[in-house]
């Protein structure tokens, strides 16, 4: 076969390598926030915008919402499930709650969203990444007890399904914007 054009990119070479939250769309935006901030471990550039955007809707609602900080000494960790490219996601548990996020088709998964509702949520992640927007799911479960929450995480730690448990909190969409005079040399 022939090739008329390549194109390649790294993050940072044509982009300015510094991803950040263009769009979001959640059930519940004040869990969301919580999600944004719990469930991150400050180790990579969606974590770094995450938190960037959290910082910002705290200062927007400042006196509705505690600061990101505050939520970090609220909700200690007690378990984890780091993020990995097999399992696609990254959870945390705090005393009887459990936060998930990751790639919105495994998040969607978990979630207790009837299926007419997550193929609408999973058609908007598709327009969303055909505009070349990286996403992430996000989910929050509130258990009966940490006891309760303890045999939930045991179970999302092995794959099982919580599917009658997790509660869908929506989508978060990411740019990394394009250097500028990129288009010349290109050209």
């Amino acid at each position: 076969g022939t090739v008329t054009r390549g194109c390649v990119d790294k993050t940072g070479t044509l982009t300015k390598g510094k991803l950040l939250v263009t769009e979001t769309s959640f059930t519940d935006t004040r869990l969301a926030y919580i999600t944004a901030v719990v469930a991150n471990e400050l180790r990579d550039p969606r974590e770094f915008a995450r938190w960037k955007w959290a910082t910002e809707y705290a200062r927007k609602n400042s006196g509705k919402v505690s600061s990101p900080s505050d939520l970090q000494k609220k909700y200690t960790i007690d378990d984890r499930i780091p993020f990995s490219s097999e399992r696609r996601f990254l959870a945390v548990r705090s005393g009887a709650e459990i936060f998930i996020v990751g790639a919105p088709e495994t998040v969607a998964d978990y979630s207790s969203l009837a299926q007419k509702s997550k193929t609408k949520a999973l058609q908007e992640v598709h327009t969303w990444a055909q505009q070349g927007k990286r996403l992430i799911g996000m989910a929050h479960r509130k258990c009966v007890s940490v006891a309760a929450a303890k045999k939930d995480f045991e179970h999302l730690s092995k794959g099982k399904s919580l599917r009658s448990k997790v509660k869908w909190l929506g989508v978060m969409g990411y740019t990394d914007p394009v250097r500028s005079g990129v288009k010349s040399a290109l050209n």
